[in-house]
């Protein structure tokens, strides 16, 4: 019973991040283009702006959700040696030895009805 209910807790917890998480990626694909940015310095303190055409201040740009996989492309291949080297040995095959024991068939016993005290 217990195992029921975690899995249907479960279940209902994986729901929700796929409703919460699709929710922010249609945000991050409607949201506006930027024009540019516009750094402010004031009382020590740097703050960039972002601007549309308009030079209205928008929210930072978001990761297109659609695009993301193409970063792993922009990884420049390296020689990583990441596995040690090889080293294969012959097996030997493995052969089972069954014995058969022979035993005697099972029969049928009837019995009486239980007594009745």
């Amino acid at each position: 019973m217990m195992m029921h209910r975690l899995r249907t807790l479960l279940g209902f917890g994986l729901i929700a991040a796929l409703l919460l998480t699709a929710q922010g990626m249609a945000v991050a694909r409607g949201a506006g283009t930027i024009a540019g940015q516009v750094e402010l310095c004031a009382g020590g303190v740097t703050r960039t702006v972002y601007v549309d055409d308009t030079g209205s201040p928008v929210d930072p740009p978001h990761i297109c959700p659609d695009c993301l996989l193409h970063l792993l492309g922009s990884v420049p291949p390296g020689d990583f040696d990441l596995a040690a080297p090889i080293s294969f040995t012959r097996a030997t095959p493995f052969v089972q030895i069954v014995h058969a024991v022979r035993t005697r068939p099972l029969f049928q016993q009837a019995r009486a009805p239980p007594t009745r005290a």
